[in-house]
């Protein structure tokens, strides 16, 4: 087979370069699904550096990054569900306003996909403060609250990802 002037044949890097691109736009899809409900934001990205680890060798990664990663993944996953009930907190919640915002994002993702994810937990929490014999001007106070809350994980996410992706880049290119 033909050597490129680096010593590794063509068709080895061409082989590289598909890993490599499979992995990149795991992780930029990863990236935009911090924003975007339907799509798993920092699995993703976690995914394209296993996909290249795999396939390249994880040290060409790095153990301490993959390592980052996954903490990072994990820690992404237990925001998505704090995000609501701090939100619902900072707005002064009930007890019975948190768990509806939390049950209604579950609730809601359940029952309408995505569309759930956005809506169920301020309809939740209104729902737990009107419950709660607070009126509807508080429960919708933190409604709005629970969605601030999303928007600024969503925007940590977003965060993360980059960071992740922005170091990934620079280890193995």
């Amino acid at each position: 087979m033909r050597q490129s002037s680096g010593g590794v044949s063509c068709f080895e890097a061409g082989g590289i370069a598909i890993v490599l691109f499979i992995a990149l736009a795991l992780m930029l899809l990863g990236t935009a699904g911090t924003v975007l409900p339907v799509v798993p934001g920092l699995p993703l990205v976690l995914l394209g550096m296993i996909i290249y680890g795999a396939v390249h060798g994880f040290a060409a990664v790095g153990t301490d990054l993959m390592l980052l990663a996954v903490v990072l993944t994990l820690a992404s996953v237990v925001l998505d569900y704090l995000a609501v009930v701090l939100g619902a907190g900072r707005a002064r919640a009930s007890r019975q306003g948190m768990l509806g915002a939390l049950v209604g994002g579950v609730v809601g993702v359940a029952a309408l996909g995505w569309i759930g994810l956005l809506v169920g937990p301020p309809i939740g929490a209104v729902l737990g403060e009107v419950s709660s014999s607070r009126t509807l001007k508080q429960g919708l106070r933190v409604a709005v609250a629970t969605v601030m809350g999303m928007a600024a994980t969503a925007v940590l996410k977003l965060a993360m990802a980059g960071t992740l992706t922005a170091m990934f880049v620079l280890r193995v290119t």
